[in-house]
């Protein structure tokens, strides 16, 4: 998994990425996931919409991966907050895409 000094590659310029979420992942440990997502913006100044907190937003049913609804979910938020040029990150590869 990507940690704090990770690196990963996107196939678009970062000028189109407005933002990226993890992609979903089968038997996940969504913790590591979510707080490996914060890193990730963290290092390359890129807003995720995964995160690990004690609060969050009215809505928001992302910090699970592994969730059935998952993709459901991201594709939910991404229309409600009409956000535009979202990526997918696959974390196991260290990749980019934009959303399927």
């Amino acid at each position: 998994m990507i940690r704090a000094k990770g690196s990963f590659e996107t196939t678009l310029p970062i000028l189109v990425l407005s933002a990226y979420y993890v992609g979903s992942a089968l038997n996940a440990d969504w913790t590591m996931y979510d707080i490996d997502s914060m890193f990730v913006a963290l290092n390359h100044a890129i807003p995720t919409l995964n995160g690990y907190s004690a609060w969050t937003p009215e809505g928001w049913r992302l910090g699970n991966p592994s969730d059935p609804d998952y993709e459901s979910e991201v594709a939910r938020w991404i229309e409600r907050h009409d956000l535009r040029g979202v990526c997918e990150l696959d974390i196991e590869r260290r990749t980019m895409r934009p959303r399927p």
